[in-house]
């Protein structure tokens, strides 16, 4: 079982990575931010958090929104540990 400080660490990695591939799918298709929150009801600064990885926005509800946004889908994926 993870403690907490590696239960964090990996919170942060995931929401980096997240944030990574949404600023990734914008910037490839030249989309302004000011594009996506008319079209997500999200607040530009709110897609700028996520895009940042800041956990207090990122939360599924608001990734399934972006994703949608750009045609993809959200999957989640539980692996076995290394440890099982």
């Amino acid at each position: 079982m993870l403690n907490k400080t590696e239960i964090d660490l990996s919170v942060n990695q995931a929401a980096a990575a997240c944030g990574d591939m949404l600023r990734s799918m914008r910037r490839a298709r030249g989309i302004r931010l000011v594009t996506i929150s008319q079209a997500v009801g999200l607040s530009i600064a709110e897609i700028d958090k996520i895009e940042n990885g800041c956990m207090d926005t990122l939360n599924l509800e608001n990734v399934i929104r972006l994703a949608a946004f750009y045609d993809k889908r959200l999957y989640i994926d539980f692996r076995h540990s290394e440890n099982d």
